[in-house]
């Protein structure tokens, strides 16, 4: 399954056109789909907002895209299933890098 997450992620990478000066949300960033897109806009020079209920693994994507990819990121730990972190999520974009551009929905929430 790993291999086929980071085939992903080089396969989307080499797909985008440059996102510099973009900054992008991400949901369910800490692992899976959510943390190969992270790495895909990460590529291309997207600034990131990454959230996931994982703290430990969001730190460790947070770190690596840093270090692989120089670019800047912000992360918070919280549940999108409810109101109060989307709206969190948002002002950490506007306060951090004083936009949000794209919003990429990977993290599920559902009524069970």
């Amino acid at each position: 399954m790993l291999l086929c997450v980071r085939a992903l992620c080089v396969l989307c990478a080499a797909s985008l056109k440059s996102l510099k000066g973009r900054v992008a949300l991400i949901t369910g960033a800490s692992a899976g789909i959510g943390a190969a897109t992270a790495r895909a806009f990460a590529a291309a020079g997207a600034s990131l907002v990454l959230n996931g209920r994982n703290a430990e693994r969001l730190q460790a994507i947070a770190a690596e895209l840093i270090k692989t990819y120089g670019v800047q990121v912000a992360t918070a730990v919280g549940d999108v299933a409810l109101e109060d972190t989307h709206k969190a999520l948002v002002n950490l974009a506007i306060s951090k890098f004083g936009a949000l551009h794209i919003a990429f929905n990977n993290a599920a929430a559902t009524p069970f």
